[in-house]
């Protein structure tokens, strides 16, 4: 049978109820009109680790006796776009493929939903979602880091860095966004028996001023996932 393969570029979640269950247009067949049906609307995915790809194909049949039209894909973030044609044929199925990056939803649940706008004069407007938990690779602490003192004294923060996810990974390099302002260092130690990372972020800005920078790490886990700690600095007179 021929399929037609429609692509998502990676899109936004949002947090709404899990929906699941066959998707079946009420009408029968008709030569007048398409019929959209969805075998499987909701997906959900098993739980994977904060910067990993998740990637599911739904499947879209058309049953009636006229193309079915994808009018419009429609995503929380609107990022969306296609990739191929937007037309399922008379009996034929197609594929909605989407794609979306965990970066920045580790320790949550999280769902993805999509809107597709369609010539079914029944639906309209369905949607396919994809739902799971994403794992933290580490938990911070704190989360942000605050310099925050006298222009010409020594401004010091640190943070603790504890794998999560993954047990005992390793840092191979560190960065920061801007750095202008900042300098840091890095120590992997033990806690008890576990491995944590500690953090030690320094002020260099010796004028009073408020900035903003954040350090991105990345690790040796595979795929390289990164790990990112804000700084804020409010230097004073």
């Amino acid at each position: 049978m021929k399929k037609i393969a429609f692509l998502l570029m990676p899109v936004l979640f949002w947090s709404l109820p899990v929906s699941a269950g066959n998707l079946t247009s009420n009408a029968t067949h008709s030569p007048l009109f398409p019929i959209l049906s969805i075998e499987e609307p909701s997906y959900e995915f098993d739980p994977v680790i904060e910067g990993d790809i998740v990637v599911h194909e739904f499947i879209i049949k058309n049953s009636g006796g006229v193309p079915l039209k994808i009018i419009k894909l429609e995503s929380g973030c609107g990022c969306t776009s296609a990739a191929s044609e937007r037309l399922i044929l008379p009996g034929e199925e197609g594929i909605v493929k989407t794609s979306f990056s965990t970066k920045g939803y580790g320790g949550r649940r999280v769902k993805q939903v999509v809107k597709l706008h369609t010539n079914d004069p029944v639906y309209r407007v369905v949607t396919v979602s994809m739902s799971g938990l994403v794992r933290e690779l580490a938990r911070i602490k704190p989360k942000l880091v605050s310099l925050s003192g006298k222009a010409g004294t020594a401004v010091t923060a640190q943070v603790k860095i504890f794998p999560v996810a993954v047990p005992d990974f390793n840092i191979t390099d560190t960065t920061a966004k801007d750095g202008k302002h900042i300098d840091f260092s890095l120590e992997k130690q033990k806690d008890g028996a576990k491995p944590v990372f500690l953090l030690t972020v320094r002020n260099k800005k010796e004028s009073p001023e408020r900035f903003f920078d954040t350090i991105i790490m990345t690790t040796d886990t595979t795929p390289k996932r990164e790990i990112r700690v804000r700084v804020f600095g409010n230097i004073l007179p």
